[in-house]
């Protein structure tokens, strides 16, 4: 699969989209190479497949297996999952911008009220002092 221009900006979903039609793309290739199984007459040929395994990938077992797997109950299995997973990430992060916009809020406040806290310590520290110097104050 060719890399993206780095001059055109793409977002990542895009990017993620264009992979996971590649691969889907890919498998059909090589499923298409496979000839399709009906297993029964009221299924369609077309979803399920028949994959030979080779003894090498049976980690030593000498008896090829045979796996039935019906692609478009797992496409749109996947493509369910994918959407799900997007609409989190998307929640994920509209939560993430209102939270860190409360903390904006809050360090805001947060410096209001220390200079409020030194405007108040400084107008006390001003009455001590008149107190201390009046002729009949508390001391």
């Amino acid at each position: 699969m060719p890399l993206p221009n780095t001059a055109c900006h793409l977002d990542w979903s895009s990017l993620v989209q264009a992979t996971q039609e590649y691969k889907t793309q890919r498998m059909a290739t090589l499923l298409s190479e496979r000839s399709p199984i009906s297993s029964r007459p009221d299924t369609p040929s077309h979803g399920t497949y028949q994959i030979h395994q080779s003894s090498t990938y049976c980690s030593g077992e000498d008896i090829a297996s045979d796996v039935f797997i019906d692609f478009p109950d797992q496409l749109s299995h996947l493509e369910g999952m994918l959407s799900r997973l997007s609409s989190d990430l998307l929640k994920e992060k509209r939560d993430k911008v209102d939270l860190l916009a409360e903390v904006l809020k809050l360090r805001i406040s947060n410096q209001h009220l220390r200079e409020e806290s030194l405007c108040a310590v400084a107008q006390l520290h001003k009455i001590s002092k008149i107190l201390n110097k009046t002729p009949g104050g508390m001391e």
